[in-house]
C-alpha cells in the first residue's frame, strides 16, 4: 500500500554540508489546493502541466489512449500534465498505482507515503522497533516499520510527544523539508544564506506564508529546481501536496547534477 514500489537507493558522487533545517513536519496552515506548473508558456516535460487538464473531475478514467496514440501505463493519468513523470518513476519501480490499472494523481500524499518514499530514496530498510514510538502507528499496519525506522535515522520527529498522524496529507512545505532532510543524510549540501532564501521566496506571492521551520528548506527547494510553484506564482506550502506533485518533485531530484540515478 502507498505511493512508494520497489526499494531503491539514492546514491551520491560527492559529500556537502549538512544545515539545520526542521524534519520534524509539526502543524501548519490549513490546506488548499491545485498544482505544482510551470510558468506559462513553458513545454510540457518532466511533468510540467499542460494547462487546462488534469484528471480531478471524478469521472471514469479514460482507458484509450492519449492525443499522441501512446497507451498510458496508468488509465487516469492521460492528458494530466504530470504523466510523463508518473511514467518514467513507475517504470523505474520508483512509485506504483493504487489498484484498477489508476494512480490517483490528484489525490493527497500522506505523511506516512512521504516518509516511506524517502527512506526507498536513501535505501533505509523499515525497522520493527522493540519499543513502539508513535502511539497513532501501531504494529500491523503498513507504515509502521517505514515512520518508526524514519524516526530512528532522524528524518522525522513526529508531532508532540507520541504522535505521527501518519494518514494525514502531507503538506507541500512537510514534504519539502522531509526531501531536503532526505538529502543532507545522503551527504548533498544543503545550506543556504539568509539572503538567499529570502529573496528566493520573495519571488512568490505567498513566500511569507511558508512557516518559519521550512523557509529554509522550501527556498532551498526552490533554488534545486525541485519546487517551481503552483499557478500565479504561488507556494501554497500549507496546501497537501499530491501524488503527481510528488511523483514530479522526486523525478526531478534524481535528475539533479551528481546524483547517480
Amino acid at each position: 500500500e502507498g505511493l512508494v514500489s520497489l526499494p531503491r537507493t539514492l546514491k551520491v558522487t560527492y559529500a556537502g554540508s549538512q544545515s539545520g533545517n526542521d524534519g520534524g513536519l509539526p502543524e501548519d496552515n490549513p490546506p488548499g489546493d491545485g498544482e505544482d506548473e510551470p510558468e506559462p508558456g513553458r513545454s510540457r516535460k518532466s511533468g510540467d502541466r499542460k494547462s487546462g487538464t488534469d484528471s480531478s473531475s471524478g469521472a471514469a478514467p479514460d482507458r484509450g489512449v492519449d492525443p499522441e496514440g501512446v497507451p498510458p501505463i496508468f488509465y487516469d493519468i492521460t492528458g494530466h500534465w504530470a504523466r510523463e513523470a508518473i511514467e518514467e518513476l513507475a517504470a523505474r519501480g520508483w512509485v506504483r498505482g493504487v489498484g484498477g490499472g489508476c494512480f490517483a494523481p490528484d489525490r493527497p500524499v500522506t505523511r506516512a507515503e512521504m516518509v516511506a518514499l524517502c527512506l526507498r530514496l536513501l535505501g533505509i530498510p523499515g525497522a520493527v522497533p522493540v519499543e513502539a514510538r508513535f502511539t497513532d502507528v501501531p504494529p500491523g499496519t503498513w507504515y509502521y516499520a517505514p515512520v518508526e525506522a524514519a524516526y530512528r535515522a532522524g528524518l522525522v520527529a513526529g508531532l508532540g510527544d507520541t504522535r505521527f498522524a501518519p494518514e494525514r496529507p502531507v503538506t507541500r512545505q512537510e514534504m519539502a523539508a522531509l526531501l531536503l532532510r532526505t538529502l543532507e543524510k545522503a551527504g548533498v549540501g544543503t545550506a543556504i544564506t539568509a539572503g538567499e532564501r529570502e529573496a528566493l521566496l520573495g519571488g512568490f506571492v505567498d513566500g511569507d506564508a511558508v512557516a518559519s521551520w521550512a523557509r529554509d528548506a522550501v527556498a532551498k527547494a526552490v533554488e534545486l529546481g525541485l519546487i517551481q510553484g503552483r499557478s500565479g506564482r504561488t507556494l501554497a506550502p500549507g496546501a497537501p501536496a499530491t501524488r503527481a506533485e510528488a511523483a514530479v518533485i522526486v523525478l526531478r531530484l534524481l535528475h539533479l547534477p551528481g546524483l547517480i540515478r
